[in-house]
Protein backbone atom coordinates (compact mmCIF):
# COMPACT_ATOMS: atom_id res chain seq x y z
CA UNK A 1 0.00 0.00 0.00
CA UNK A 2 1.43 3.42 -0.92
CA UNK A 3 2.32 5.64 1.98
CA UNK A 4 0.05 8.65 2.43
CA UNK A 5 1.14 11.90 4.03
CA UNK A 6 -2.36 13.29 4.52
CA UNK A 7 -5.70 12.24 5.93
CA UNK A 8 -9.20 13.44 5.05
CA UNK A 9 -11.39 14.75 7.87
CA UNK A 10 -15.13 14.09 8.01
CA UNK A 11 -15.86 17.45 6.34
CA UNK A 12 -13.60 16.67 3.37
CA UNK A 13 -10.57 18.73 4.41
CA UNK A 14 -7.22 16.99 3.99
CA UNK A 15 -4.47 17.61 6.54
CA UNK A 16 -0.99 16.27 7.19
CA UNK A 17 -0.84 13.21 9.43
CA UNK A 18 2.07 14.65 11.42
CA UNK A 19 2.02 18.08 13.04
CA UNK A 20 4.09 20.23 15.38
CA UNK A 21 2.81 21.23 18.82
CA UNK A 22 3.99 24.44 20.54
CA UNK A 23 3.37 23.56 24.18
CA UNK A 24 6.02 25.27 26.36
CA UNK A 25 7.68 27.11 23.44
CA UNK A 26 7.48 30.90 23.62
CA UNK A 27 9.10 34.16 22.50
CA UNK A 28 11.90 34.19 19.98
CA UNK A 29 12.30 30.44 20.44
CA UNK A 30 8.84 29.87 18.96
CA UNK A 31 9.61 31.90 15.84
CA UNK A 32 12.98 30.20 15.39
CA UNK A 33 11.46 26.77 15.93
CA UNK A 34 8.68 27.37 13.43
CA UNK A 35 11.21 28.44 10.80
CA UNK A 36 13.17 25.24 11.42
CA UNK A 37 10.02 23.15 11.26
CA UNK A 38 8.71 24.46 7.94
CA UNK A 39 12.17 24.01 6.46
CA UNK A 40 12.01 20.37 7.55
CA UNK A 41 8.60 19.98 5.90
CA UNK A 42 6.03 20.66 8.62
CA UNK A 43 2.87 22.43 7.53
CA UNK A 44 0.55 21.63 10.46
CA UNK A 45 1.01 23.89 13.50
CA UNK A 46 -0.76 23.40 16.85
CA UNK A 47 -1.04 25.91 19.69
CA UNK A 48 -3.64 26.97 22.30
CA UNK A 49 -4.81 29.95 24.31
CA UNK A 50 -3.50 28.17 27.43
CA UNK A 51 0.01 27.92 25.96
CA UNK A 52 0.36 31.73 26.14
CA UNK A 53 2.27 31.80 22.86
CA UNK A 54 -0.27 32.48 20.11
CA UNK A 55 1.30 35.86 19.33
CA UNK A 56 4.74 34.22 19.10
CA UNK A 57 3.44 31.46 16.85
CA UNK A 58 1.68 34.05 14.70
CA UNK A 59 4.93 36.00 14.32
CA UNK A 60 6.64 32.80 13.26
CA UNK A 61 3.94 32.10 10.69
CA UNK A 62 4.33 35.55 9.15
CA UNK A 63 8.12 35.28 9.09
CA UNK A 64 8.46 31.71 7.81
CA UNK A 65 7.90 32.54 4.15
CA UNK A 66 5.27 29.84 3.58
CA UNK A 67 1.96 31.05 2.06
CA UNK A 68 -0.87 30.99 4.60
CA UNK A 69 -2.99 28.63 2.50
CA UNK A 70 -0.22 26.01 2.68
CA UNK A 71 -0.24 25.98 6.49
CA UNK A 72 -2.77 24.27 8.74
CA UNK A 73 -3.03 26.15 12.04
CA UNK A 74 -4.88 24.82 15.08
CA UNK A 75 -5.68 26.38 18.45
CA UNK A 76 -7.86 25.60 21.46
CA UNK A 77 -10.18 27.27 23.95
CA UNK A 78 -9.33 26.63 27.63
CA UNK A 79 -12.08 25.23 29.81
CA UNK A 80 -12.30 28.30 32.07
CA UNK A 81 -13.24 30.34 29.00
CA UNK A 82 -15.95 27.83 28.07
CA UNK A 83 -18.47 29.56 30.31
CA UNK A 84 -20.11 32.89 30.99
CA UNK A 85 -20.63 33.66 27.32
CA UNK A 86 -16.90 34.23 26.75
CA UNK A 87 -16.43 31.56 24.08
CA UNK A 88 -16.73 33.73 20.99
CA UNK A 89 -14.70 36.56 22.54
CA UNK A 90 -11.94 34.07 23.39
CA UNK A 91 -11.88 32.74 19.84
CA UNK A 92 -11.45 36.21 18.38
CA UNK A 93 -8.67 36.94 20.87
CA UNK A 94 -6.84 33.87 19.56
CA UNK A 95 -7.49 34.93 15.99
CA UNK A 96 -6.09 38.40 16.69
CA UNK A 97 -3.09 37.05 18.58
CA UNK A 98 -2.21 34.73 15.73
CA UNK A 99 -2.73 37.54 13.21
CA UNK A 100 -4.93 35.36 11.01
CA UNK A 101 -8.23 35.74 9.17
CA UNK A 102 -9.32 32.22 10.04
CA UNK A 103 -8.17 29.19 12.06
CA UNK A 104 -8.01 25.83 10.33
CA UNK A 105 -8.93 23.69 13.34
CA UNK A 106 -10.28 24.93 16.66
CA UNK A 107 -10.71 22.62 19.66
CA UNK A 108 -12.46 22.47 22.99
CA UNK A 109 -9.36 21.82 25.12
CA UNK A 110 -11.00 19.69 27.85
CA UNK A 111 -14.46 18.18 28.50
CA UNK A 112 -15.06 20.67 31.30
CA UNK A 113 -17.01 23.90 31.58
CA UNK A 114 -20.10 24.57 29.46
CA UNK A 115 -19.28 22.01 26.79
CA UNK A 116 -22.56 21.94 24.86
CA UNK A 117 -22.93 25.71 24.81
CA UNK A 118 -19.30 26.10 23.78
CA UNK A 119 -19.72 23.59 20.98
CA UNK A 120 -22.69 25.56 19.66
CA UNK A 121 -20.45 28.64 19.47
CA UNK A 122 -17.83 26.67 17.54
CA UNK A 123 -20.53 25.42 15.18
CA UNK A 124 -21.62 29.02 14.45
CA UNK A 125 -18.03 30.11 13.82
CA UNK A 126 -17.53 27.08 11.59
CA UNK A 127 -20.66 27.88 9.58
CA UNK A 128 -19.47 31.50 9.29
CA UNK A 129 -16.18 30.36 7.76
CA UNK A 130 -13.97 31.59 10.60
CA UNK A 131 -12.94 27.99 11.36
CA UNK A 132 -12.39 25.29 8.73
CA UNK A 133 -12.89 22.35 11.11
CA UNK A 134 -13.86 21.95 14.76
CA UNK A 135 -12.71 19.32 17.20
CA UNK A 136 -12.19 18.33 20.82
CA UNK A 137 -9.28 17.34 23.05
CA UNK A 138 -9.12 14.77 25.83
CA UNK A 139 -12.69 13.57 25.31
CA UNK A 140 -13.45 9.99 26.30
CA UNK A 141 -16.31 8.02 24.68
CA UNK A 142 -18.80 9.05 27.37
CA UNK A 143 -17.99 12.73 26.79
CA UNK A 144 -18.33 12.30 23.03
CA UNK A 145 -21.65 10.47 23.35
CA UNK A 146 -23.16 13.32 25.35
CA UNK A 147 -21.81 15.91 22.94
CA UNK A 148 -22.94 14.05 19.81
CA UNK A 149 -26.47 13.77 21.21
CA UNK A 150 -26.80 17.56 21.04
CA UNK A 151 -24.36 18.55 18.28
CA UNK A 152 -25.29 19.57 14.74
CA UNK A 153 -21.68 19.18 13.56
CA UNK A 154 -19.70 16.08 14.45
CA UNK A 155 -16.19 16.79 15.77
CA UNK A 156 -13.58 16.28 13.07
CA UNK A 157 -10.79 15.33 15.50
CA UNK A 158 -10.39 14.16 19.09
CA UNK A 159 -6.86 14.95 20.29
CA UNK A 160 -6.07 12.54 23.13
CA UNK A 161 -2.99 11.50 25.04
CA UNK A 162 -1.64 8.36 23.42
CA UNK A 163 1.71 6.61 23.30
CA UNK A 164 2.94 3.02 23.04
CA UNK A 165 2.36 2.46 26.78
CA UNK A 166 -0.99 4.27 26.89
CA UNK A 167 -2.79 3.62 23.62
CA UNK A 168 -6.43 4.19 24.68
CA UNK A 169 -7.87 1.59 22.27
CA UNK A 170 -11.47 2.13 23.41
CA UNK A 171 -11.31 5.87 22.74
CA UNK A 172 -9.65 5.28 19.36
CA UNK A 173 -12.23 2.67 18.36
CA UNK A 174 -15.15 4.91 19.37
CA UNK A 175 -13.76 7.82 17.36
CA UNK A 176 -13.29 5.67 14.29
CA UNK A 177 -16.83 4.32 14.58
CA UNK A 178 -18.22 7.87 14.68
CA UNK A 179 -16.06 9.18 11.83
CA UNK A 180 -13.87 11.26 14.18
CA UNK A 181 -10.12 11.19 13.54
CA UNK A 182 -8.20 10.29 16.72
CA UNK A 183 -5.06 12.38 17.17
CA UNK A 184 -2.24 11.51 19.58
CA UNK A 185 -0.63 14.19 21.67
CA UNK A 186 2.66 13.17 23.25
CA UNK A 187 2.88 9.94 21.18
CA UNK A 188 6.32 9.30 22.65
CA UNK A 189 5.49 10.41 26.17
CA UNK A 190 6.85 13.93 25.52
CA UNK A 191 10.41 12.66 25.65
CA UNK A 192 9.88 10.38 28.63
CA UNK A 193 13.24 8.66 29.11
CA UNK A 194 11.75 5.42 30.45
CA UNK A 195 9.53 5.09 27.40
CA UNK A 196 12.21 5.98 24.86
CA UNK A 197 14.67 3.55 26.43
CA UNK A 198 12.18 0.68 26.37
CA UNK A 199 13.82 -2.23 24.50
CA UNK A 200 10.84 -2.66 22.17
CA UNK A 201 10.84 1.03 21.24
CA UNK A 202 14.60 0.99 20.67
CA UNK A 203 14.29 -2.14 18.55
CA UNK A 204 11.58 -0.57 16.37
CA UNK A 205 13.61 2.63 16.00
CA UNK A 206 16.57 0.58 14.83
CA UNK A 207 14.37 -1.47 12.50
CA UNK A 208 13.10 1.65 10.75
CA UNK A 209 16.44 3.44 10.80
CA UNK A 210 15.35 6.40 12.89
CA UNK A 211 15.67 7.84 16.39
CA UNK A 212 13.38 6.93 19.24
CA UNK A 213 11.20 9.99 18.54
CA UNK A 214 9.43 7.92 15.87
CA UNK A 215 7.09 5.08 16.64
CA UNK A 216 5.54 3.08 13.83
CA UNK A 217 4.23 -0.18 15.23
CA UNK A 218 1.96 0.73 18.13
CA UNK A 219 -0.95 -0.87 16.31
CA UNK A 220 -2.92 2.35 16.78
CA UNK A 221 -5.01 4.19 14.23
CA UNK A 222 -4.44 7.85 14.93
CA UNK A 223 -2.42 10.99 14.16
CA UNK A 224 0.53 12.61 16.02
CA UNK A 225 2.11 15.99 16.90
CA UNK A 226 5.89 16.57 17.21
CA UNK A 227 7.92 18.49 19.78
CA UNK A 228 8.52 22.11 18.86
CA UNK A 229 11.28 22.23 21.45
CA UNK A 230 13.50 19.82 19.50
CA UNK A 231 14.42 21.66 16.26
CA UNK A 232 17.43 19.36 15.88
CA UNK A 233 15.03 16.46 15.25
CA UNK A 234 12.44 18.18 13.04
CA UNK A 235 13.65 16.78 9.73
CA UNK A 236 13.90 13.26 11.11
CA UNK A 237 10.49 13.30 12.77
CA UNK A 238 8.69 14.92 9.86
CA UNK A 239 10.20 12.76 7.14
CA UNK A 240 9.81 9.52 9.06
CA UNK A 241 6.59 10.31 10.86
CA UNK A 242 4.79 11.40 7.72
CA UNK A 243 4.61 7.80 6.60
CA UNK A 244 4.31 6.22 10.03
CA UNK A 245 0.60 6.37 10.90
CA UNK A 246 -1.71 3.80 9.42
CA UNK A 247 -4.73 4.82 7.30
CA UNK A 248 -7.10 6.86 9.45
CA UNK A 249 -4.36 8.22 11.72
CA UNK A 250 -3.12 11.67 12.72
CA UNK A 251 -0.18 12.64 14.91
CA UNK A 252 1.04 15.52 17.05
CA UNK A 253 4.41 15.38 18.78
CA UNK A 254 3.63 18.10 21.29
CA UNK A 255 5.49 20.10 23.87
CA UNK A 256 8.97 20.21 25.32
CA UNK A 257 10.62 16.83 25.12
CA UNK A 258 11.89 15.50 28.41
CA UNK A 259 9.35 17.11 30.73
CA UNK A 260 6.43 14.74 30.29
CA UNK A 261 2.81 15.41 31.18
CA UNK A 262 3.62 16.42 34.77
CA UNK A 263 5.24 19.67 33.65
CA UNK A 264 2.17 21.59 34.84
CA UNK A 265 0.18 20.71 37.97
CA UNK A 266 -2.95 22.08 36.34
CA UNK A 267 -2.91 19.21 33.88
CA UNK A 268 -2.71 16.67 36.69
CA UNK A 269 -5.68 18.33 38.39
CA UNK A 270 -7.76 18.45 35.21
CA UNK A 271 -6.99 14.86 34.27
CA UNK A 272 -8.09 13.76 37.73
CA UNK A 273 -11.39 15.60 37.33
CA UNK A 274 -12.01 14.16 33.86
CA UNK A 275 -11.12 10.59 34.78
CA UNK A 276 -13.23 10.97 37.89
CA UNK A 277 -16.37 11.13 35.81
CA UNK A 278 -17.03 14.84 35.52
CA UNK A 279 -20.12 15.24 33.34
CA UNK A 280 -20.25 17.24 30.13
Amino acid sequence: MPECRTIKLNNGIEIDRVGLGFWEVRGAEAEKTLASAVEAGYRRIDTAMYYHNEEDVGAGIRACGIPRKELFVASKIWYTDMCGGRQEETFYKSLEALGLDYIDLYYLHWPLGEVTESWKVLERLYEAGKIRAIGVCNFQPAHLQRLLAKANVCPAVDQIESNPCFQQPQAVAFCQKEGIVPEAWGPLGQGNHKLLSDPNIVRLAQKYGTGCEIRKDTGADRTALASAARPDRHTEICSSGASAPEPGCLGLYAGRGGHGEDVHPGYRKIKTRVSGGVSV
